[in-house]
């Protein structure tokens, strides 16, 4: 029999500390990279279809420490006697633990603790598990966020786990339906996203599966070819050789890489698996929508090492099979107006032949492929996709845990309006706290008047919710709020002449920390450094004690070579601020720039190391600084500065590297 039950796990965790008070509009590292190389016509990569500046309407969540202590986190189990898959609905929906209990053996990389570090969309992540990622190109902004859990079953009786929200930066719908059927050695994940708009949109999935990084383990897939990246260039290798080694083999490649699968539109079967020696291991298959497969892979060089060590405490290295509906993770898909897409994955254990599973690059694929067959049938999961469709995929379950307020919001304004609601099967609750002042201008037809020094509950993007403020401004032309509001959301909607021209409005009536972020947001976006930082100063004069806004404040200085403005800023922050990792790093780098090396030198050796939590993966900030203070200190004392044989403590060495281009 196949159960489903819910329960509590406690893991290790650091504090995430709740979201940034401002929203988050500067340009962010990595949102979406710049991309270019030589590719054939025939690749079709829609490169920059998508592309964002930044997350907003959502806010960061950079207020996490790296202090860990126990925390008990909800889980939903669903097991039968061949597997136990575990879930965390607070953080995203992960897929946190699948277990072979036929072997008695973990599948996934499962790490010993909850480490949050700077590394998605809304800056917090954590390693391990399968994360589910919607929307835009990167980690999902749910990564770190509840999801609504529902239970239901399936016609024969089979229990359904679904997990489901509304994403409101694309104005869609997900949802994940789980269910492991009596004796399959599959776990089944039903996925679901509904467009709800007149318009065609880009949509991003991709589903990052941590498996443990061993010497003997195998990344098979069935493709001869690659698209890899370093810098900004795409580039194509084939398999399994490059450069000589074989890179199917992860521990084979020294700097970190993306690997994306070119897998032939005439190969039906798609998967993707990771064997050990034995040819024992996870293997992950779907339904022809999901065509995108890839390998990650932190890479065997010092900055890699480095990255592993910062995400876990003792669980060991992993690298990340993955799975997409697009080719590469450089691109969304153009979505059809009012349309669903829907696809089903699978993920259990693989006993191959590991002679034929380590064998030639063409017996491997074929050896996987023929078992994965015998496991399930490729025409079986395409079978179970339509009939489950009917069976569970659109009917209304028992809900066990609630996400965000913003579906019942958007279906609340959907009705008023005479618009299609948001799907009948998905309970949204109704909307909280975060939605307050939108709901009182659905009912009222007017925007709340918010004290300046309150902090702003929420932000929204949709053009509905635009004309909606807008109209509200046109009655009551005095509220600062209102205009602060459409100047978000025409800045959401990259149209930063009017949100300035709102916000310099929003000014003139209230000045407040809020409407001077914004502006200095519009001068940074329009290449006016100085005006920006004007902007930004007068923000953090409202709203001095702000850990985000002091750390903006240090940005802008910085970038404008401002170093002495830096410690007298550093200076005036409250202690509690002072002890903030990214803070001392600021300090640290201008006093170096200013010469006072030795204090510079001492903050970044202080307790050992300087530990910045929210460092962003791919920044070089800590491991430059201490390039340029060697530098200095031969140019100080008259001797030779060799970069190419400098090499930084391993704590300071983020350098993920491309030296094997």
């Amino acid at each position: 029999m196949t159960s489903l039950s819910f329960d509590h796990i406690t893991i290790r965790s650091g504090r995430l500390g709740g979201e940034s008070e401002l929203p988050s509009l500067l340009p962010m590292i990595n949102v979406q990279t710049e991309k270019s190389g030589n590719l054939d016509d025939e690749d079709e990569i829609y490169s920059d279809v998508g592309k964002r500046p930044n997350i907003f309407p959502y806010r960061q969540q950079d207020l996490y420490d790296r202090g860990m202590e126990p925390q008990s986190f909800r889980t939903a189990v669903l097991e039968n006697d061949c597997l136990r898959a575990v879930f965390l609905p607070e953080l995203g929906g992960r897929l946190w633990s699948l277990f072979d209990k036929k072997a008695n053996r973990e599948l996934l990389y499962v790490n010993d603790v909850v480490r949050y570090c700077n590394l998605a969309l809304r800056n917090a992540w954590f390693s391990g598990g399968v994360e589910w990622n919607v929307g835009m190109i990167g980690h999902s902004p749910f990564t770190c966020e509840p999801l609504f859990a529902a239970r239901l079953q399936a016609a024969d009786g089979t229990p359904v786990l679904r997990m489901y929200e509304y994403e409101r930066l694309r104005g869609v719908t997900y949802q994940m339906d789980f269910s492991l059927p009596e004796h399959s050695p599959l776990l089944l994940c039903r996925m679901r996203i509904h467009n709800l708009q007149n318009q065609t949109i880009p949509m991003y999935w991709w589903s990052n599966i941590a498996v443990p990084e061993t010497p003997d383990r195998r990344v098979i897939v069935p493709a001869e070819s690659a698209y890899f990246s370093y810098c900004e260039n795409v580039s194509k290798t084939a398999l399994p050789l490059r450069q000589g080694r074989d890179v199917t083999y992860p521990v084979n490649t020294d700097c970190s890489r993306d690997f994306f699968y070119r897998i032939p539109d005439r190969q039906e079967r798609k998967f993707i698996a990771c064997l050990n020696k034995e040819g024992y291991g996870l293997v992950q298959t779907s339904t022809s929508r999901m065509k995108g497969r890839k390998l990650f892979v932190w890479g065997q060089s010092q900055g890699g090492q480095t990255w592993q060590n910062f995400l876990t405490d003792q669980a060991g290295n992993y690298v990340e099979i993955q799975a997409g509906l697009a080719r590469t993770q450089y691109e969304c898909l153009p979505m059809p107006p009012l349309c669903a897409w829907e696809w089903v994955e699978a993920y259990g254990p693989m006993q191959a032949d590991p002679r034929k599973a380590h064998g030639g690059w063409e017996e491997a694929r074929r050896e996987v492929e023929e078992r994965l067959d015998q496991m399930l049938p490729r025409l079986e999961l395409e079978h179970y996709l339509e009939t489950s469709k009917t069976d569970y995929a659109l009917k209304r379950g028992e809900t066990v845990a609630v996400g965000s307020g913003f579906g019942a919001l958007e279906d609340r304004r959907r009705r008023m309006a005479g618009e299609m609601p948001l799907p009948e099967h998905l309970d949204f609750g109704s909307p909280g706290k975060p939605q307050e002042e939108w709901t009182e201008l659905l009912k009222t037809g007017r925007m709340r008047r918010l004290n300046p020094r309150e902090i702003p509950s929420s932000y929204l993007l949709d053009e509905a919710w635009l004309r909606l403020v807008q109209k509200a401004n046109t009655e009551e032309a005095d509220n600062w709020y209102g205009w602060y509001q459409e100047g978000m959301l025409y800045f959401g909607r990259e149209d930063y002449a009017r949100a300035e021209q709102c916000l310099l409005r929003s000014a003139e009536l209230q000045p407040s920390c809020w409407s001077s972020y914004g502006l200095a947001a519009c001068r940074y976006i329009a290449g006016d450094l100085e005006g920006g930082l004007r902007r930004l100063l007068e923000a953090r004069r409202q709203n001095p004690e702000s850990l985000s806004l002091n750390r903006d404040v240090f940005r802008f200085l910085q970038e404008n070579g401002q170093y002495k403005d830096m410690v007298a800023l550093y200076e005036a922050l409250p202690e509690s601020l002072q002890k903030d990792g990214k803070c001392k790093f600021y300090l640290a780098s201008a006093l170096a720039h200013q010469g006072e090396l030795e204090k510079a030198e001492a903050i970044l050796y202080e307790n050992g190391c300087l530990v910045v939590p929210n460092i962003r993966e791919g920044e070089l900030s800590l491991t430059a600084l201490w390039f340029y203070i060697e530098e200095q200190k031969c140019r100080k004392e008259n001797r030779p500065f060799d970069e190419t044989s400098a090499q930084p403590p391993a704590f300071l060495d983020f350098r993920m590297g491309y030296a094997d281009n």
